[in-house]
């Protein structure tokens, strides 16, 4: 059985990247999150020090043996942001590229902790809405921008960046898909829409 590991992997292999980040509009949803994420800090008479890396939900059996462990890639990744890195003598700018939006749970306790530490701002980008039609999770997006989180959707440029610095490359370019650009506008279009009426 994998054990459990609370810190992030480095890079994604290809094949992973373009199955889970793939911004199809109608995707079925997928028990499997990834984040891809970078820490910006900046601390008082120290030059800037920046973090990066992976994390996905945690697979059901494992947390089956590590009950007491977070679960969804949100979670994890703030379990392991809180207990590494934050300090109240820092400010923390915080980026998510995020193979789905977050769900109604996660984005309240991301909110939360946004409340409970003001020197961390979140940027996230989603390839995909998770459950768009549904009003809870709807919701979640909004409290997430009322938060003051910046909450958009990945752009064909943000997938490239993605391919350049979260996966396991090995040299190759990045490929845009068919679709990518119309997808992104139409995803875009729907998040306005969830966000402004």
């Amino acid at each position: 059985m994998e054990p459990w590991s609370s810190k992030p992997k480095d890079r994604l292999h290809p094949n992973t990247y373009m199955f889970n980040f793939h911004n199809l509009l109608l995707a079925p949803v997928q028990n499997n999150t990834y984040i891809c994420f970078q820490v910006e800090e900046r601390k008082y008479n120290s030059p800037k020090a920046y973090y990066w890396g992976v994390f996905r939900n945690q697979p059901s059996h494992l947390h089956q043996v590590y009950p007491e462990e977070p679960l969804h890639a949100e979670q994890r990744f703030l379990s392991w942001f809180y207990d590494t890195l934050l300090s109240p003598h820092g400010d923390y700018f915080v980026t998510w590229y995020m193979s789905w939006s977050p769900c109604f749970e996660c984005a309240e306790e991301v909110v939360s902790f946004l409340g409970e530490h003001e020197n961390v701002s979140l940027r996230m980008s989603a390839s995909r809405l998770y459950k768009r039609d549904d009003q809870d999770q709807q919701e979640g997006l909004r409290l997430l921008d009322q938060a003051g989180v910046e909450v958009a959707m990945m752009s064909p440029e943000d997938f490239k960046y993605c391919w350049d610095n979260y996966v396991d490359n090995r040299g190759r370019s990045f490929t845009y898909w068919k679709g990518i650009r119309g997808n992104y506008y139409a995803q875009d279009h729907t998040l306005d829409k969830i966000l402004w009426g």
